[in-house]
């Protein structure tokens, strides 16, 4: 994800995640690693920041957002899809950061 302030990125993504990143590789980089499946990358760039998107899947999206909206995460109304039931968020370069659970 491009961000254009690693520091202020850093901290949504912390209270996105409730942890630090785990990794800082480099200077302008920070990695939040989740299992084998994937990860997140923070990247300082100015000049692509906003432009980016990522889904992230959850086993409880009623408890995601509850817990979002009390850290003061703006998350809007649960949507529901064919496949899934999801919130649309925006972090402080407005990157698309969907938060969504399967429909059983």
């Amino acid at each position: 994800m491009a961000c254009s302030s690693l520091t202020e990125s850093i901290d949504w993504y912390t209270e996105l995640f409730e942890r630090e990143p785990d990794n800082l590789p480099m200077i302008g980089m920070a990695e939040w690693e989740h299992g084998h499946s994937g990860g997140l990358q923070l990247v300082e760039d100015v000049d692509n920041a906003g432009s980016s998107a990522v889904t992230l899947m959850v086993a409880d999206l009623d408890k995601t957002h509850a817990r979002l909206e009390e850290a003061e995460i703006d998350t809007g109304e649960i949507e529901e899809g064919d496949y899934t039931r999801f919130v649309r968020l925006a972090d402080p370069d407005d990157n698309e950061v969907i938060v969504a659970t399967e429909n059983l």
